[in-house]
């Protein structure tokens, strides 16, 4: 089996040599940025994973963290120039991690793409992705404050929008939820998915405009029957409060745009979520 697909729990990643060049790596070269629970949020820039066992660390503490296996392919954001990862870490072992991808759109703007999130079973409670997402927007916010910013991600999962809305100023809509999208971050959402920065899917029936929803159809998986990786929280569907604001207007917004939950899970459609800040200046 090929090394970065391999999938254990949380508590045996210490064991593979590929953490424990993480581990160094993040005392080396990260810059602590929070503190959650006792435990600390360490940054690291994409441009510090320079060697393969990093980079395998990194898909490792993944696939713990989803108990699905992501390979190289699934961490492929470290390959990005203007990337980071915010590790959950004790100083010997990761609990999680939180991806994120930087550009300026054509009109100048900051872009702050969450790419990939993690948190393992053990500390998944009591809201953590939230609170992991407010350290590591503030700490973008507060080293950018001088332009506007449109936020963003691409998900299925209710858990990653509660996350993203957790994290955002209190000030600030969770669109398309809480207010309908900004001209600005219209445009600027449309170009990013135009130009690749938000990845494509080839597959013919694959298309966005946000001008007419958020919803990115076709966005997962290979044929959009099921069959590959168009079900991307297959592992969280026990974890889901469906209950809960966030995941009912989800469902609500999904049904009023023509589709519902099993038609995106079986033929891979997501919704690109996001929000707009306005600098302070």
């Amino acid at each position: 089996m090929e090394r970065s697909k391999l999938v254990v729990d949380i508590d045996s990643l210490g064991n593979l040599v590929e953490i424990e060049e993480l581990v160094k790596l993040a005392s080396q070269k990260g810059l602590e940025v929070g503190n959650l629970s006792g435990l600390s949020v360490v940054f690291l820039k994409s441009e510090n994973f320079v060697t393969v066992k990093h980079k395998i660390g990194l898909a490792l503490l993944a696939s713990a963290c989803f108990q699905k296996a992501m390979s190289l392919n699934g961490v492929s954001l470290v390959d990005f120039q203007n990337a980071g990862i915010n590790l959950i870490t004790d100083g010997e072992k990761f609990y999680g991690f939180w991806g994120e991808k930087y550009s300026l759109d054509a009109r100048g703007r900051n872009v702050y793409y969450v790419d990939i999130v993690g948190v393992a079973d053990k500390v998944r409670s009591g809201g953590v992705g939230g609170k992991l997402g407010e350290i590591c927007l503030n700490n973008f916010l507060k080293n950018n404050w001088n332009r506007d910013t449109v936020i963003l991600t691409r998900t299925q999962n209710p858990m990653m929008l509660g996350a993203l809305k957790n994290c955002l100023p209190k000030e600030v809509s969770l669109y398309p939820f809480e207010s309908n999208p900004c001209s600005e971050w219209i445009d600027s959402v449309n170009a990013l998915v135009a130009n690749g920065f938000i990845s494509r899917n080839n597959r013919k029936d694959s298309h966005f405009d946000a001008k007419d929803s958020s919803i990115h159809w076709g966005a997962y998986g290979m044929y959009g029957d099921g069959s590959t990786w168009e079900n991307m929280i297959s592992n969280y569907m026990d974890d889901i409060d469906w209950s809960k604001t966030i995941p009912r207007q989800m469902i609500e917004y999904l049904l009023k745009n023509g589709t519902d939950l099993n038609d995106c899970l079986t033929r891979g459609h997501a919704l690109i979520v996001g929000a707009y800040v306005c600098s302070p200046k």
